[in-house]
């Protein structure tokens, strides 16, 4: 619409994002740094906070550029997650820097995480003096070698502390990391996130500049009748309207009232409503904004799930029950459809879902057709929905689909709720006519309209219009050329309809909208109506059909679904799997990330050594295949956000079971998890040089496996439990980090502290790190090389002083040990498939108890 150039949005939406990435760092940065007891010079603890906030502004830049280059949340989840984790792997924290093999020690230097950890490490260890308590000294008080004379090859009574030097802090970082000791150099690394966040930024900008998925589509394009080809158009019967129909029911709403709790009282929103359709009626909802008309329609059609209903609702003598929805239609404003299904298939799988168990396939079939025909979908039924605009079919032809998927049902009642919202005057018409020829053909319909043309208030048959407040302004037939509407208001008013003015403009002034009425008038309406001959009349009619509705015997179901549970989930598990079928792009990306990482993983810990540390190289590795399921859970969790409406709309309607659809994702996912798990964990298996035994091997890829599955059911549950993907996704990457910060790698269990020990049993990374570990280093044994380990200065015969290395680290139990790890590899998996099926099993409880969407 080019209502703005690019660059002023760009940088509108940067600049605005900055204030809360501030505030929350600088909230963040300040518990941690004064809690855990860091530096306590007040330069050193603002130049952390500094640090911290570039880090964050360059993840965010970073994310902000995938966004822009990428086709969809989906595929931007999965590559930026990636790059983080790997910028993260190369931060010279998880693999020290001169453990790094040689071709990879680029990354090393590109990634803007190292600069950020290596400034906040020099800022903080420099100048403090490191100490080691009794237990840390080495060699430790159990060794056999402590005592041993050192002309015997002991160290006679000499320790050391290992994590001491001349200059305190900066040694051990530079020992353990490879790290600088220059105090100075922090403020060069600062300077590679500046440069860092700059290149994000300008790349963000040109993907906004070059990029622009929405104008492409994902869907097939709707067959154009404006090719030089008009499409011959035919006027179709009204037997041929009745063979896609059902004949309607009819409906009766006597005194109906509906309060909503406000504030610690009530209010009422509908105010002793009366009304009736009948089969062939199409009755118009109208009045002015906030008079209830969407109200009114929820509450016929038992959409309400807040609030208190009062007053008699038949539909052919029966109440609503739970058989109600397999009585009526309900097509909804928003319109709400699986992206990955065809026009055609959309409807018949509606008509799957929600015709009686003994329709055949050919009845099926046939009436799938007449449907599409009937709703002129025919042409187009090979296109896909798509999710929106430039990306499927275009919002007209989504609306017919909406009342089409409805249609498949066969309801007997149909109600919409502002079907011609959001479309041009030649759209509005075209749906308004196919809900014309589903009236003529024998439903019974109801439907809410707004600020209607005349030529779309004259397919309605009759008319309920509403005064703000809930109040009836009006009820009975518009007659031909409106008669019957306007000889009602200028009896009853004196007011009279200009003849070029929209009749339904006029009635909706009368209501008390616009400027027809105001004052008091506005009040006066309701009991104009009250007062009339009509409204009498209507009671009477509506008493009478109440007692002649009520001595029929009504339609009888044997089951609330029509189809059993194997064949809904047999229904959902195809749908979902067309998604992937449909959509390869994200299904290759799925396999190339793992394929990418396990190949960057297994290259960075190829073949590892034997040597002291290791161990503990082994332990990071298994740590970094736990941090490759946060990146299988944050794919999955954007899908559930974006397929929840949908759900929510076809439950509604009663199309299946909330366990059917749960366990259908979950058995769609299978798969893509299996085979995703396999192609990550066997070559970095072999890759890395682990044990060369069948077992452990196994042991590890069903590991793996396991932790795949309770990730992704994990990000599925936060995609039932939370309103927004915003929330969700903010308390959702929280939570993993916390997670793996106890994941028993970055924290022993050893040194947490009592009233946190919680958190690490909770944990489901901690699981499998724990379990991969003791499954490689139980019964390994490690070496250190000549002049390895802790040099430990000893007084040798004649009082000659050398140094003597002692070696932390000689089999795989003293890692698992230093770790604080229970030899308990079979109860980690067990505990991780356990946790998967909890969390599926509490998104279907989620799913059919927490309701986001509040009618």
């Amino acid at each position: 619409a080019k209502y703005y150039a690019v660059f002023p949005y760009y940088i509108s939406s940067i600049i605005w994002s900055i204030p809360g990435t501030l505030v929350e760092t600088v909230v963040f940065g300040s518990i941690v740094y004064w809690m855990a007891g860091l530096n306590n010079e007040a330069g050193r603890y603002f130049f952390f906070l500094f640090i911290l906030i570039s880090i964050s502004l360059c993840c965010a830049m970073l994310s902000r550029a995938c966004g822009a280059a990428l086709p969809n949340p989906v595929i931007g989840s999965l590559v930026g997650s990636s790059m983080i984790a790997i910028y993260i792997l190369f931060s010279g924290f998880l693999v020290p820097k001169q453990k790094i093999p040689e071709p990879w020690i680029w990354a090393y230097w590109i990634s803007f995480v190292h600069y950020g950890i290596e400034a906040m490490m020099i800022n903080n260890f420099d100048d403090i003096t490191l100490y080691c308590t009794t237990s840390q000294l080495v060699p430790p008080l159990g060794s056999p070698l402590l005592d041993v004379p050192v002309a015997l090859g002991g160290f006679g009574g000499a320790q050391v502390c290992p994590y001491s030097g001349p200059t305190g802090g900066a040694d051990f970082v530079a020992g353990e990391f490879s790290f600088s000791k220059q105090y100075g150099v922090r403020w060069g690394y600062w300077g590679g996130l500046a440069g860092y966040y700059v290149l994000f930024l300008l790349f963000t900008y040109w993907g906004f500049r070059h990029f622009n998925y929405s104008a492409s589509g994902g869907g097939a394009a709707s067959p154009s009748k404006d090719n030089g080809e008009k499409q011959e158009e035919k006027e179709e019967s009204e037997e041929e309207h009745k063979d896609a129909v059902k004949e309607g029911a009819v409906m009766v709403f006597q005194n109906i009232v509906y309060t909503v709790p406000v504030k610690g009282s009530e209010k009422k929103l509908l105010n002793g409503i009366n009304g009736y359709v009948k089969p062939g009626m199409l009755l118009a909802l109208m009045g002015a904004s906030g008079a209830g008309k969407s109200t009114l329609l929820d509450v016929l059609a038992q959409r309400k799930n807040v609030g208190k209903i009062e007053g008699d609702i038949l539909v052919n003598g029966k109440e609503p029950d739970k058989f109600y929805h397999r009585l009526v239609g309900y097509v909804e404003q928003t319109d709400c459809h699986y992206p990955f299904t065809t026009v055609a298939e959309a409807v018949d799988f509606s008509a799957r879902c929600r015709l009686p168990r003994d329709t055949t396939k050919e009845e099926r079939e046939e009436m799938v057709d007449k449907v599409l025909k009937l709703l002129g979908l025919d042409v187009i039924g090979g296109a896909l929905v798509g999710s929106g605009p430039g990306a499927g079919i275009n919002l007209e032809e989504r609306k017919r689909l909406s009342i089409a998927v409805e249609l498949a049902s066969k309801p007997r009642v149909l109600f919409l709720d502002e079907p011609t919202s959001g479309l041009d005057s030649n759209g509005a018409d075209k749906v308004m006519e196919s809900i014309k020829k589903i009236s003529d053909g024998g439903c019974s319909v109801i439907c809410t309209i707004h600020q209607p043309s005349q030529r779309i208030f004259s397919r309605a048959t009759h008319l309920l219009l509403l005064k703000k407040g809930g109040y009836t302004a009006y009820f009975g037939p518009l007659g031909d050329e409106f008669k019957d509407i306007k000889g009602y208001f200028k009896k009853a008013t004196g007011a009279t309809c200009p003849r070029l003015k929209n009749p339904a403009d006029f009635v909706i002034e009368q209501a008390g909208a616009g400027i027809g009425r105001g004052g008091e008038g506005e009040e006066d309406i309701a009991k104009v109506w009250t007062d009339s001959d009509r409204s009498n009349e209507l009671e009477e009619e509506v008493k009478k059909l109440v007692e002649e509705e009520k001595s029929k015997e009504g339609e009888k179901f044997e089951h609330v679904y029509p189809l059993p549970l194997w064949r809904q989930f047999t229904l959902l598990f195809w749908r979902f799997w067309m998604s992937y079928y449909r959509q390869p792009f994200q299904f290759v990306i799925i396999i190339f990330r793992a394929l990418f990482l396990a190949f960057v993983f297994g290259t960075v810990f190829f073949r590892l050594n034997f040597d002291s540390y290791g161990g503990t190289l082994r332990v990071s590795l298994m740590f970094v295949t736990a941090i490759y399921a946060n990146l299988t859970a944050f794919s999955y969790f954007p899908i559930n956000f974006a397929n929840r409406p949908i759900f929510y709309r076809e439950r509604d309607s009663g199309m299946y079971r909330v366990t059917a659809w749960t366990f259908a994702q979950a058995a769609c996912d299978f798969p893509v998890i299996l085979f995703g798990s396999f192609i990550f964990s066997i070559p970095l298996y072999w890759i890395t040089g682990l044990q060369a035994d069948g077992g452990r091997f196994w042991y590890y890829v069903f590991t793996v496996l396991a932790l795949n599955f309770c990730a992704m059911s994990i990000g599925q549950l936060f995609g039932v439990i939370f309103p927004t993907v915003e929330a969700g996704g903010l308390i959702f990457g929280s939570l993993f980090a916390i997670f793996a910060l106890c994941a028993g790698f970055l924290l022993p269990r050893t040194s947490f502290p009592p009233y946190g020990i919680w958190i690490y049993w909770i944990s489901f990374l901690r699981y499998a790190v724990e379990g991969l570990s003791v499954n490689e280093l139980q019964g390994l044994s490690f070496n250190c090389n000549e002049n390895g380990g802790v040099a430990v200065p000893v007084v040798g015969p004649g009082g000659l002083e050398f140094t003597r290395y002692y070696c932390r680290v000689t089999r795989g139990e003293d890692i698992i040990q230093q770790f604080g790890m229970i030899y308990m590899k079979w109860a980690d998996v067990f505990v991780l498939w356990g946790m998967y099926f909890v969390a599926v099993l509490l998104s279907a409880v989620g799913l059919r108890f927490i309701r986001h969407a509040k009618r």
